[in-house]
């Protein structure tokens, strides 16, 4: 009987093992998934109409509901939103937050992007990357379910009378009855307007946004659709 014992302690060892092996690569593709480092790098943020530079590693750690950046070398902990957090060197952004994709011209269609989500243009391709998922973007745009669209192409925006031109990778935050902020990627301004009943709109050939009413129109229609609201319960989308 004693021998019999002993024999299973070897294959209990082992199975033990393999259960901490499991479990370690379980971890550890979690904190993949919740975590990133972005080294070497310069970063910026536009908060409040103020610019908020950031020079060499970043981490951003999403934690439920809440994604937090900290800084090494400074003294910055940063609780972050959709706001995109640019990279100075280069044509490239990064979102901490879920944000939607939507297709205008194809229905109007609406997918989830992750947080951690980049995008970035070599020259006149861009190149949307949500982990291992890659997509060549062109005619869409992408919405945080709130307040804040961000464009891949350029776009005419219109505030009451006034018009502004604005650049691929700029973005606006229209809080209705409050204020519009725009951010104007070529030029890296922010500019901040108070509205009260100005009709907010973004167009392009084939379609029109109207940042007030979070819908969007096709040129030619009479009739608009809503944003969806909860992101969560779209489907990712797919890579090419």
């Amino acid at each position: 009987m004693k021998k019999k014992k002993l024999r299973k302690w070897p294959f209990i060892i082992i199975s033990f093992a393999i259960v901490l092996i499991v479990l370690g690569f379980v971890l550890l593709f979690r904190q993949k998934l919740t975590q990133v480092t972005l080294t070497e790098e310069s970063f910026y943020q536009y908060f409040s109409g103020k610019k908020y530079d950031y020079e060499g590693t970043l981490h951003l750690k999403k934690d439920g509901s809440i994604t937090n950046l900290s800084f090494d070398g400074k003294d910055y902990n940063i609780t972050l939103d959709s706001t995109p957090i640019y990279y100075a060197k280069k044509k490239k952004v990064l979102f901490a937050e879920n944000m939607m994709i939507v297709y205008p011209k194809e229905n109007i269609a609406q997918y989830k992007v992750n947080y951690f989500t980049s995008i970035e243009q070599n020259q006149n391709k861009i190149t949307l990357k949500d982990g291992t998922t890659t997509k060549d973007l062109r005619e869409s745009f992408l919405y945080d379910g709130k307040d804040l669209y961000f464009f891949v192409e350029p776009i005419t925006l219109k505030i009451g009378d006034e018009t502004y031109e604005l650049s691929p990778f700029s973005y606006v935050i229209c809080e209705y009855g409050s204020k519009v902020s725009i951010y104007q990627y070529d030029q890296d301004t922010m500019i901040e307007k108070e509205i009260t009943t100005k009709p907010v709109e973004a167009s392009i050939d084939g379609y029109t946004i109207n940042l007030s009413m979070d819908s969007v129109s096709l040129d030619g229609m009479n009739n608009s659709r809503l944003l969806f609201k909860k992101i969560e319960l779209l489907n990712n989308l797919e890579g090419d």
